[in-house]
């Protein structure tokens, strides 16, 4: 299992910016992008093939309301950008949570290759 530790990611409104109808990594989405690509080298590790798996604690700056689900995006895209992953959909399991609070916020990453558990299939009945 490969662990990373990466800043807190902008939000969705900060991390893309526009012009007219272009879209583009923001300024802070760069700077985001620069940082997570720093704590990937760091790791030492290669480029993750096949299918894998991702789980993500999130450590908040603070205690304002945000949706947990608004942080991935900007993860995902930026562990690609990284060399983590050729694709973000190679990501077949995925799981995040709140882990506290923490001055600046962070990120504590986890991922690996799926393997074959990633063939269970989970029936929810209803």
């Amino acid at each position: 299992m490969i662990t990373i530790e990466m800043p807190f990611p902008p939000s969705v409104n900060h991390y893309w910016g526009s012009s007219g109808r272009r879209r583009f990594v923001s300024k802070r989405g760069k700077e985001f992008q620069r940082d997570v690509a720093i704590a990937w080298a760091a790791s030492g590790h290669k480029t993750l093939e096949g299918p894998i798996e991702l789980y993500v604690a999130a450590l908040f700056p603070d205690n304002r309301r945000r949706d947990l689900d608004n942080l991935l995006k900007a993860t995902q895209d930026a562990l690609e950008h990284a060399g983590a992953y050729e694709d973000d959909g190679q990501i077949h399991r995925l799981a995040i949570w709140r882990e506290g609070v923490e001055d600046g916020g962070r990120l504590v990453v986890q991922m690996q290759p799926l393997g074959d558990q990633g063939k269970t299939l989970i029936v929810v009945k209803g």
